[in-house]
């Protein structure tokens, strides 16, 4: 058998287990509920008073385990026999909306808010439907002397046999004389026995083929519909709400068959209102059922029907997504989850319920609409379906099943454990095929002994499961995630931690048989290696440098706990994803901390200011002890060279005495005299003598005279004596 056979036989078997106890609870509460609530009691409750009897309708019709179809001609007959407009249509809202076994198989495909939920939103909406129809529906031509019709199909005659749908409606449908005299006769064994048997025949034949059916398609959702399109594109929104409604309204599917489709669409990820809006509208309304309403109650009754479950069942699934958002609820993971059922009580249920079942196909024909879809499906294939054919089919596949569900097949990376009615049997198999018993003797568990997992502490990732073994929904998850990230450290405090851990599998024996939760087990040793490290660091430490130091010392707690406690796990790392004060302190710890750093800047600031100054005052100090140096060697070299150059001078003014003597004079006469123009010549006789001619700018220059120094020096005569005579 290919993969999606076993696959959606696997399927198939669990929810056919998980669904059987819960259906058959059901089907025994209606067996209790028409041998204890007398029919005349109803018929009385329903046709008197206006309030008062839409009420009752919808109080009646919630636990009666009644489709769209057998609701009809009840609700039909109540009507000929004065039962009010409003109540009528309120029992037609309620009675195939929720029954019993709807109820009981909610509780068990789902979570028990959707079980409560689920009949209040009915008990809403018939109240609504009645009230609006007494007040807005007008008396049109009801054909109240016809006979009711059959829903299969308008126009046909509803046969009360083994093969329509009228049987569970048969007391309510009876006259009020015979009634009470039916009520009057008999022992309550004979009561007991005409229960049951009105239940689990009559009542069973109804349902049975749909029951079948829903279980199979919910199996082909679970194998044939991928989660991440319901998660992507059905998991919020109104665009759900608004499928589910137009899917729900022209469709025909009891209340039973309905819940483990809606619970198989939750699993995969649609959201919890639209999946009431389907459970609401789909088993409440078909198209024959519209027809027939229309026909005997009038247009506009069928408008304000259609209208009331329309708008009310959309309303009803957003307050319930905003319900599931406020508990900080998942569906998916608590859809299936929410008891703890023996192994062996599933296996009973499922094989009454199996049984049950055979006898209902043996009995009851299959309905109109299974009987058209296998006459397209003869027409499309060119092959003839026969019972016979059929009951073949079925046998050599559950056979084809059976042999290939003795073998299992491990793939590498793996290791199978095999259990024989539930004890361990023989070493882990390797990769490869390996022959087993078939379930319920054998059963077989696959352990990934190369991947590496990890558990997440104080967090849990987007797209992961949120709530951990154990942990419940909303406030109990929340309050579980706190105490797994909240520690106190070692100055007394509160540190907010998300950390994770990962770890291998060495010995799936250990692992599995060890521990009844060995995940849990590895998660509370890490809590406590955690509680012990983080009690010795202070806050800060943590914060800053020591937070590699936590780590360490936390995987090294974490392996000596779980090698003593021999869980056959090797922890491979754990690691500190953040660290934080708790969300109560957590702006306060901010303050602080930006004080802390405002403080750190401060001080960084005034440690800059200091190395600039002093630098600064270093540089200058170093600038001027340079200049200071340069202007030294400077001033000592000029006065040197000033010196070298006068004893230079004086040195060529002795060689030269006259010479010199004579560029001195002309350079004194040129400052002294700059204004003046000077006319310097040899002497005329050619005896080195200099003329002196100077004007004042008014005539011809005139000679100042002879230059007796001039004339001393180039005699060689000391110039003083000249000077001296003169004076």
């Amino acid at each position: 058998m290919s993969a999606f056979g076993t696959q959606f036989l696997s399927e198939l078997l669990g929810v056919f287990l998980e669904a059987s106890p819960y259906i058959l609870l059901g089907f025994l509460v209606a067996a209790l509920l028409q041998v204890l609530v007398p029919a005349s009691a109803i018929q009385r409750l329903l046709g008197t008073g206006r309030v008062r009897s839409i009420f009752a309708a919808s109080a009646i019709g919630i636990p009666l385990p009644l489709c769209s179809c057998s609701v009809l001609p009840t609700a039909l007959s109540l009507r000929k026999r004065g039962a009010s407009r409003g109540a009528t249509v309120s029992f037609l809202v309620s009675t195939p909306e929720t029954g019993v076994d709807s109820i009981a198989l909610t509780y068990g495909l789902m979570d028990p808010l959707m079980a409560i939920y689920r009949p209040f939103s009915a008990m809403v909406s018939a109240l609504t439907a009645g009230f609006a129809a007494e007040a807005f529906g007008k008396d049109d031509e009801e054909a109240t002397d016809a006979a009711p019709e059959s829903c299969c199909g308008p126009g046909e005659e509803a046969v009360p046999s083994a093969h329509s749908h009228g049987h569970a409606h048969d007391a309510l449908a009876e006259g009020t004389e015979g009634t009470e005299a039916a009520e009057g006769r008999g022992s309550f064994r004979d009561k007991l026995r005409g229960g049951f048997a009105s239940a689990f025949v009559e009542l069973f034949d109804e349902t049975s083929h749909w029951m079948l059916a829903g279980l199979v398609i919910s199996a082909m959702i679970a194998v044939l519909l991928p989660a991440e399109i319901v998660t992507r594109y059905l998991s919020s929104g109104p665009v759900p709400l608004l499928l589910m409604l137009v899917i729900g309204i022209p469709l025909y599917i009891c209340a039973s068959a309905s819940t483990p489709i809606a619970a198989a669409l939750v699993i995969k990820g649609l959201s919890p209102g639209a999946a009431l809006v389907f459970l609401l509208a789909g088993p409440a309304t078909n198209i024959g059922s519209l027809a027939i309403l229309s026909r005997f109650l009038g247009r506009r009754v069928m408008v304000i029907y259609i209208s009331t479950i329309a708008i009310l069942s959309l309303a009803l699934g957003a307050l319930l997504d905003v319900i599931y958002q406020t508990l900080n609820m998942d569906p998916g993971a608590t859809a299936g989850q929410v008891r703890q059922m023996p192994a062996w009580l599933g296996w009973a249920a499922a094989i009454a319920f199996a049984a049950l079942l055979v006898l209902s196909f043996r009995r009851a024909a299959a309905p109109r609409e299974f009987i058209t879809l296998l006459r397209g499906l003869e027409w499309v294939t060119g092959f003839r379906l026969t019972r016979r054919r059929l009951g073949a089919l079925a046998v050599a596949v559950l056979g084809i099943w059976a042999f290939s569900s003795c073998w299992l097949v491990v793939p590498p990376g793996h290791q199978g454990l095999v259990r024989r009615f539930g004890a361990p049997s023989g070493a882990p198999r390797a990769a490869g095929l390996h022959w087993r018993w078939p379930p319920p003797i054998g059963t077989a568990e696959l352990v990934s002994s190369d991947r590496v997992r990890r558990i997440e502490i104080g967090f849990r990732s987007p797209g992961e499961v949120t709530s951990a073994p154990g942990d419940g929904g909303g406030a109990v998850a929340t309050r579980r995630l706190e105490e797994e990230s909240l520690y106190l450290t070692g100055d007394e405090n509160l540190l907010a931690t998300r950390s994770v851990l990962q770890y291998r599998i060495v010995d799936p024996e250990k692992y599995v048989y060890g521990f009844r939760d060995p995940e849990l087990a590895i998660k509370h040793e890490t809590l406590a290696a955690m509680l012990d490290v983080l009690a010795s660091f202070e806050i800060d430490r943590v914060y800053t440098v020591d937070r590699r130091l936590v780590e360490t010392l936390v995987l090294d707690d974490v392996r000596r706990r779980t090698e003593d406690l021999d869980l056959g796990v090797e922890v491979v790392r754990f690691a500190i994803r953040d660290v934080h004060a708790p969300p109560e302190v957590h702006a306060a710890f901010r303050d602080v901390a930006s004080a802390q750093e405002d403080k750190l800047t401060s001080i960084n600031v005034a440690y800059r200011y200091l190395d600039e100054t002093v630098n600064l005052a270093r540089g200058e100090a170093a600038r001027t002890v340079a200049e200071a140096q340069s202007f030294a060697t400077r001033e000592v070299h000029r006065a040197r060279g000033e010196s070298e150059s006068l004893l230079m001078r004086s040195d060529a003014y002795r060689e030269k005495r006259t010479g010199t003597f004579t560029r001195l004079y002309l350079e004194t006469v040129e400052e002294v005299l700059s204004r003046g123009t000077k006319i310097v010549r040899p002497g005329w006789d050619g005896s080195g003598r200099i003329d002196l001619w100077i004007s004042s700018g008014k005539g011809e220059p005139l000679p100042v005279g002879e230059v007796l120094r001039g004339g001393a020096i180039r005699r060689g005569e000391d110039p003083g004596d000249q000077t001296q005579a003169g004076e």
